[in-house]
């Protein structure tokens, strides 16, 4: 069903006038992330219609018809094995009376999917799969099959703008896990078009019902999470306390904050954290900066106050595709009690609201600024919702304090054995022990420290003694230079004058800028994003389908120096590209709200609508 579904996918797109989005697969595609054995069936549902009227009449016939043999349709008998697996097999108690009576049932109904709809399979061609549907063929686009074996998809989702697909090759002595990319012109990119909302919506089972949630946060930062056990405990216990309002997650820089915390939110929203109290309805993560992207270009907020205001009314955004202008025209406290009120009309208390404050040092400074802050949390989480912040500084708030530190020992040593696999660095892999729990407490066992070293060694082919050397000889600026001018020698010359053009612009840098600026100077954009985490100079905020870059502030005076030495011709078109991505970037953010505002209006007109869309 998994494979027919896919097929019936890409077949749309193929074979009929319609894209998957056109054809109201909108909602049922972005579910492969987590697919379930219903899927299928509700994807197979609204595609053999559309492929018969346009393409061949006897696609998957015995779907909807009653085949001789049988005694209802196809679909019907489906259903009630998907009923009853989820009933019985998944969540409740199998007995032998249920084996005997379904064995028979799920051999014939498996038998009767062979029979009838063998001829919609693909059929291995070389290295591709040939799907042929009465006249027409095609190539399947997506690979369900990888050096000659079958694979079972176990999620499809983007990562940094890059669709993933990890399965399961289908064997029944060895099932190794495989993750691939798909190619650009994947069928499950149906929710990246213009006009598409700031938040989504998940449903996650919480303990014996299923909560509803409005979220915008990123996915996790680091597939290789190690350790920080304690850490995740005391989050999980906050989130059971609904009389502690605020959170405060702190530590010097390098340690993991934002990792834990982004860590810590995705397993909420995977369901793989239990929360005993008040589940939120509303996951709202915000960045802290002290410039917003305008219609009217970059701005800069003028203080403290308007940094945190802007987190306020980005809440709204799970309500509305914009922000109107008569949000900005009231602030302090005032636009407090106004969002908390629109939020308390639309049927959200503020317990339902989790607010995420990422990095908040870097909106004060002064004492004066700081305690301007901790007075606008104060305020923020008596009246909108809980709060839970990432600082160095340990700010003035009755929060649950969770200092990050360095790692354990143990967590140390783990850590740099699965970085040492995954970047295939020799002497991290051949080393003992005991010698590498001494370099991980020389690196005072920080996660980022680890990090650097274990990539500088795979790159440079260095053993453990020379990098060490290199790395704990220097201050923190200084091995961010060595770093900065290490990566800038290993890079190619279009890659270089990628980030001389990402370093130039005026908006915020987005993947589809990075995008722009890679069109620009004929470099494809995956492959520019290839070794984007490895240079150290951006920090990434991965939003699945897209993501933010932000160029750190030491990296940014390094590339300055660089365009520097550009000559003059070549400065004056980097300029010009600098300034027709940010036009085409202004354009975007004009015609986004634009449409949202006309498609909004169009879907909700009635009051019924717009109380369905909350509900």
């Amino acid at each position: 069903m998994q494979t027919l579904s896919i097929v019936s996918i890409e077949a749309i797109r193929e074979l009929t006038p319609f894209s998957p989005a056109e054809a109201n697969l909108t909602q049922l595609v972005p579910r492969f992330a987590q697919p379930s054995e219903g899927l299928y069936g509700e994807i197979l549902e609204v595609a053999i219609s559309s492929i018969r009227s346009h393409a061949t009449k006897n696609f998957m016939v015995g779907w909807f018809e009653v085949t001789e043999g049988a005694h209802q349709c196809f679909s019907k008998d489906l259903n009630a094995w998907v009923e009853f697996r989820n009933k019985k097999p998944a969540h409740g108690v199998l007995s032998r009376a249920d084996a005997q009576l379904w064995v028979p049932k799920l051999i014939d109904l498996t038998e009767r999917a062979l029979r009838c709809f063998s001829n919609a399979l693909p059929v291995i061609d070389g290295a591709k799969l040939r799907v042929s549907l009465g006249d027409s063929e095609f190539n399947l686009v997506t690979p369900l099959i990888y050096h000659g074996r079958a694979i079972v998809v176990a999620g499809i989702t983007p990562r940094k703008g890059i669709w993933k697909l990890k399965g399961q090759f289908l064997n029944v002595d060895v099932s190794d896990e495989v993750m691939l990319d798909l190619p650009s012109n994947t069928v499950f990119d149906v929710g990246v078009e213009l006009g598409s909302l700031r938040f989504d919506l998940k449903d996650v089972d919480v303990g014996d019902r299923v909560q509803s949630v409005y979220y915008n946060v990123p996915v996790r930062q680091t597939d290789t999470f190690e350790g920080r056990t304690k850490e995740l405990d005391t989050l999980k216990e906050w989130m059971k306390d609904e009389d502690t309002r605020y959170c405060l997650i702190y530590g010097d820089g390098g340690f993991g904050k934002t990792t834990l915390a982004l860590e810590f939110l995705n397993r909420l929203l995977e369901g793989e954290i239990e929360v005993d109290g008040k589940f939120p309805s509303v996951i709202s993560y915000y960045s802290s900066k002290m410039t917003r992207w305008t219609s009217d270009g970059l701005v800069h907020f003028k203080g403290v106050s308007d940094a945190m205001e802007d987190s306020i009314r980005e809440l709204l955004l799970c309500l509305y595709p914009v922000i109107e202008k008569k949000w900005y025209q009231v602030s302090g406290t005032a636009l407090i009690d106004k969002v908390a009120g629109e939020l308390a009309e639309q049927k959200f208390q503020r317990d339902d609201v989790l607010l995420v404050l990422d990095n908040t040092e870097t909106l004060a400074t002064s004492p004066e600024k700081v305690e301007e802050l901790s007075d606008f949390f104060k305020k923020a989480g008596k009246k909108v919702g809980r709060i839970l912040i990432t600082s160095r500084r340990r700010e003035f708030l009755p929060a649950t304090g969770i200092q990050v530190a360095g790692l354990s020992d143990a967590e140390a040593l783990r850590l740099m054995r699965r970085l040492g696999n995954e970047y295939a660095a020799v002497a991290i892999n051949q080393a003992g022990d005991p010698w590498l729990r001494q370099v991980c407490a020389q690196l005072t066992n920080k996660p980022l420290l680890i990090d650097t070293l274990v990539k500088y060694i795979a790159r440079s082919g260095s053993g453990i003694d020379a990098a060490l050397e290199q790395i704990m000889r220097k201050t923190s600026d200084e091995l961010l230079e060595f770093l900065y001018q290490d990566a800038w020698m290993r890079i190619d010359d279009l890659r270089r004058r990628v980030f001389l053009i990402l370093v130039s612009l005026a908006c915020p840098i987005d993947g589809r800028c990075v995008g722009d600026a890679c069109q620009e100077v004929g470099l494809q954009h995956v492959d520019f994003q290839s070794g984007l985490d490895e240079t150290y100079f951006v920090t990434t905020t991965d939003r699945g389908a897209t993501y933010d870059v932000e160029i750190v502030e030491l990296a940014k005076q390094f590339f300055l120096k660089q365009l520097q030495r550009v000559d003059a011709a070549g400065r004056d078109e980097i300029k010009r590209i600098a300034e027709k991505v940010d036009k085409q970037a202004l354009r975007r953010e004009q015609l986004e709200k634009a449409y949202v505002r006309d498609r909004v209006a169009d879907a909700f007109r009635s009051q019924y609508a717009k109380a369905a869309k909350i509900a």
